[in-house]
């Protein structure tokens, strides 16, 4: 009797050491950037997609795997020809549409959007002359690019919208749902096809960030020194730990404001591990435990003789962050007050305590204690998605904060902004 059936195990040549059992995987089993299929022929492999955008109005059949597929036909009731309507899709045009007989215009595309043609299906584009065309989908083959399907697909004329517009109403008619192709979908890492409704939430987001960005700098810049601080009466008051972490989640490049903001760099390994900047950046909610929370300003006396040595003294600032060796020990500070926080509906955190940034209740997952930013950055360290209801909330209240939570909670209204656009996806 063998001592092992390779058969047994799906033909995985297993290595046997100190009595464990070890499966090995082959190159195709691997996620890899390199084809394996043997099936796959070479000629429905492409290299890259060229060919010039025409942006067309697609209307994409619904079906199951049992249904039919025709081009529109005013006669067929809706409840047996659907379509998702998706707006503002990209052909990548592979011949030029000859205009030349009216009643016979064709054309090559090619569709890599991530959704499944169908024989039949029509889209709505304009011709040179700005005439309106229906056109239909007759054959498609099936390619492979970038180890995804991308979709070579001829099309024909079926009508102009000037002679009739019956078939385009009837494709209205019969449209279940509306859908729009985001051309941006790779640079926010987001899906290609998303509800128009959703397309036009995630496009009022991304306007946002740059508003509270704006804000942020507004606010928090100090005339004098060109760097991030609390407005205070008396003395400059710098996080740098908050200040590294608004550099990592905000394009500097984008920003002349910020990209022009001096920084200073204080050395705080020694004291500091980890802060919930770390846990928010490595989306770790583990990280929260480790992380310090007796953390706040402390004086900085002028300890350093050698003002090359850009010590924060020589700078003018007064206080940074840094360890509190006493936790009951609090720096008064004497800030300019911003918002109107008796305005606020429901307080975006719950503060018993000293903690840095949030309260214990979020260090300890103590959710029922919790304010809504605490409760929305558990959502986002859990990979959750953001509750949209909530952000919005957030984003309707934040100038109405105190001037200590519009410092802190800013930056984070930003990561939820960026991760709510970043993560709107719909499937067809």
């Amino acid at each position: 009797m063998p001592i092992v059936d390779i058969n047994s195990i799906g033909g995985k040549v297993p290595s046997i050491q100190n009595g464990d059992l070890r499966v090995y995987r082959t190159t195709e089993e691997i996620k890899t950037s390199t084809l394996f299929d043997k099936d796959k022929s070479l000629d429905s492999i492409i290299q890259f997609v060229s060919g010039m955008d025409w942006t067309v109005d697609y209307f994409l059949q619904i079906r199951d795997i049992n249904d039919t597929v025709q081009p529109p036909d005013i006669n067929v009731p809706a409840t047996q020809q659907k379509y998702n309507r998706i707006n503002k899709l990209i052909l990548k045009l592979q011949s030029p549409i000859s205009q030349d007989d009216p009643q016979n215009i064709t054309g090559e595309a090619i569709i890599n959007s991530g959704f499944i043609p169908n024989n039949g299906d029509a889209f709505l584009a304009t011709l040179t002359g700005g005439r309106e065309t229906i056109f239909v989908i007759d054959n498609i083959e099936t390619k492979t690019y970038n180890l995804h399907e991308a979709y070579y697909v001829t099309f024909k004329l079926f009508t102009f919208l000037d002679n009739s517009s019956l078939i385009y109403n009837d494709l209205v008619n019969k449209t279940m749902k509306e859908y729009t192709y985001d051309s941006d979908h790779l640079l926010d890492f987001s899906a290609p096809i998303i509800l128009a409704s959703d397309y036009k939430k995630k496009i009022e987001l991304k306007n946002v960030i740059p508003e509270l960005i704006d804000y942020y700098i507004m606010s928090f810049t100090h005339p004098e020194k060109n760097l991030l601080a609390l407005p205070t009466t008396s003395g400059v008051y710098v996080d740098t730990l908050l200040t590294d972490f608004l550099f990592k989640i905000i394009d500097v490049t984008s920003d002349i404001d910020i990209a022009n903001m001096t920084r200073i760099d204080v050395d705080l390994s020694n004291e500091i591990k980890y802060t919930i900047w770390d846990a928010i950046i490595k989306r770790d909610i583990g990280m929260l435990k480790r992380a310090q929370r007796n953390i706040g300003f402390k004086y900085t006396p002028q300890t350093v003789s050698n003002v090359t040595m850009r010590h924060t003294s020589y700078l003018g600032i007064n206080f940074v962050v840094g360890l509190l060796t006493d936790a009951n020990t609090e720096t008064v500070i004497d800030y300019v007050q911003l918002g109107d926080a008796t305005s606020v509906t429901d307080k975006p955190i719950k503060i018993k305590d000293n903690s840095y940034v949030l309260s214990d209740n979020l260090y300890d997952l103590n959710l029922t204690g919790c304010g809504v930013v605490e409760e929305l950055l558990v959502q986002y360290l859990k990979g959750e998605v953001i509750d949209s209801v909530k952000l919005d909330t957030l984003l309707s209240e934040y100038y109405m904060w105190d001037t200590i939570e519009q410092f802190y909670l800013i930056p984070l209204l930003i990561v939820f902004v960026k991760d709510t656009v970043n993560n709107t996806f719909t499937s067809l």
